[in-house]
């Protein structure tokens, strides 16, 4: 779960600093881009896990212990530090709420313009 969150962080953040330099307004192709790239850099992020769920385990076992996954954001070395904290899953939660959110406000004031 960590690595979904950490990976998906780092678009949120800079859509974040967009949208807070831009005023707090987005248009619709970042209401749209942001969460695809969200998404994109989550699944980036745990792509070396992948082969587990499609049963390659021998795959699997390569990849966990092999330095050079650090690419898929640092995995291999989330992987030798992590430890389960109920605390990513309200984080992921809460930028899932914040992105809502600002999907919300934006066509209020869309709709509010007209």
């Amino acid at each position: 779960m960590n690595q979904v969150v950490l990976g998906a962080s780092i678009p949120f953040a800079i859509g974040a600093v967009v949208y807070l330099s831009r005023r707090c307004r987005i248009s619709l192709r970042g209401l749209v881009v942001l969460p695809v790239c969200m998404f994109l850099s989550a699944v980036w992020a745990v792509a070396p896990d992948i082969p587990r769920l499609l049963g390659m385990q021998a795959l699997y076992n390569r990849l966990a212990h092999d330095p050079r996954c650090d690419i898929f954001l640092w995995h291999y070395t989330i992987d030798r530090m992590e430890s389960d904290s109920p605390l990513f899953l309200p984080a992921l939660v809460l930028v899932a709420a914040s992105l809502l959110a600002v999907a919300w406000r934006e066509i209020y004031l869309a709709e509010k313009g007209r």
